[in-house]
């Protein structure tokens, strides 16, 4: 049974239209459906009705939600951020943000450009990035190849603070892990995690899926990444 909305505070009402409008893309459209999905990986279950109701709350506030809506079909709409670019930057910071963002795009593999893309939108980089004023060349071993949903999963995960269970490319299955950060080690990106009172580093490479669980957890205050040694590679 869904909880009823009626009995939501108006505190949690802002809460889930703001957690509703954070998992609204700015490069790709999103149902819905596909909203609802996402939520309850997350933990917050809600029918695709109410999700709709909240989507209408955030469309009837343009002028504080930048969003745009698509009819796909007869009363069927799909979702995206509008994009403004109101970031006003002086040139040095323009060009600073231009190496983050060309650094990026040499680290991670091609099929991340969408979503490096994405997450430097709201930054003034037009001039920088079209036509290319900034070149990064970094001595790189051949990168090893992620999936890009497993990183928005777990990324959604550790900021959420929420235990997470992986497959793994031996077909095997982990127990619920405490995921704590990323590291990105001699061309590698790996998760660190907790369990059983023990933090281990795995890398994405040996990831195929990522579920997020309902089971939150609270950051280990004597915890450091920087603590973290990587294991040697077989």
């Amino acid at each position: 049974m869904q909880p009823s909305d009626y009995t939501l505070s108006t505190d949690e009402h802002f809460k889930l239209i703001f957690e509703i409008y954070s998992h609204i893309p700015r490069l790709t459209e999103i149902s819905a459906e596909e909203l609802r999905v996402r939520l309850s990986e997350l933990g917050v279950d809600r029918t695709k009705r109410t999700i709709q109701r909240y989507l209408n709350v955030i469309m009837y506030y343009p002028d504080y939600f930048q969003v745009e809506r698509f009819e796909r079909a007869r009363n069927s709409y799909s979702y995206k951020r509008k994009y403004h670019n109101k970031v006003s930057s002086a040139a040095w910071e323009t060009m600073l943000l231009g190496l983050c963002f060309s650094s990026a795009k040499r680290l991670l593999p091609l099929h991340f450009e969408q979503g490096i893309h994405e997450a430097f939108m709201p930054l003034q980089l037009g001039d920088v990035i079209e036509p290319t004023k900034i070149e990064v060349r970094l001595a790189l071993p051949k990168q090893n190849d992620y999936d890009f949903d497993v990183f928005e999963r777990l990324s959604q995960a550790i900021n959420a603070k929420r235990q997470v269970r992986l497959m793994l490319t031996d077909d095997t299955q982990t127990d619920y892990l405490t995921p704590l950060g990323l590291i990105w080690e001699k061309g590698m990106l790996y998760l660190v995690y907790e369990h059983k009172n023990e933090r281990e580093a795995l890398a994405f490479s040996d990831i195929t899926q990522a579920d997020i669980s309902t089971f939150t957890f609270e950051y280990p205050s004597d915890f450091s990444l920087s603590d973290t040694v990587i294991p040697t590679q077989r």
